[in-house]
């Protein structure tokens, strides 16, 4: 189990602070270069052996990812890569590095595309993963999309309390004439029998 440690943590925000902050326009090659060289950096070193390095790798793409302005864009060779590197830690042996991971991939993610190796990767995870809490993060970081919604609809019923309570939750950002009658008769019936 990775205990987290308060220091490590505010050290972290700390480098995420410096890397994603904006100051207007004169701010934005500082930006580019300090948050393309720490991913770079994070890249290098997402195949280590230590788990904790690989947990750590996954943590610090996802906060960089997440406090970046939603107008910033990636070099597209570096997405690409990060898209590769974070699909495949969706499949590590860790039950933490592969939720860290879900949490990080969340940003890259394309709703246009009907092939998008993240919500693959992510449905995938959230239908075959053992560990309750990779199928909860999973599930809050799929995009919502007219497939997704099946697969979040399955989860309705899913062991865990706490993925079947996520899975309401995001499904509460559905409109409901987007689903069929058929989905909204199950999903009441699944709601209506909930044990908790």
């Amino acid at each position: 189990r990775f205990k987290k440690d308060a220091t490590v943590e505010r050290i972290i925000d700390f480098f995420i602070k410096i890397a994603t902050y904006n100051d207007g326009e004169d701010c934005q090659e500082w930006i580019d270069v300090i948050t393309t060289q720490l991913i770079e950096y994070c890249l290098s070193k997402q195949n280590a052996k230590n788990k904790s390095v690989r947990y750590r790798v996954c943590d610090i793409i996802g906060r960089l990812l997440k406090n970046m302005a939603e107008t910033y864009e990636l070099d597209e060779d570096l997405w690409e890569r990060l898209e590769d590197v974070l699909v495949m830690r969706l499949k590590d042996k860790i039950p933490q590095v592969r939720q860290r991971a879900a949490f990080a991939v969340h940003r890259l993610s394309d709703p246009s595309s009907e092939e998008c190796k993240v919500r693959i990767g992510l449905a995938t995870m959230m239908d075959f993963d053992s560990n309750k809490d990779c199928r909860r993060e999973a599930l809050k970081s799929i995009d919502l999309h007219r497939k997704t919604v099946k697969i979040i609809l399955r989860r309705c019923r899913d062991t865990s309390e706490e993925v079947r309570k996520a899975a309401f939750e995001r499904l509460h950002q559905v409109d409901i004439r987007a689903l069929s009658i058929r989905q909204r008769v199950d999903l009441l019936k699944s709601g209506l029998t909930e044990r908790s």
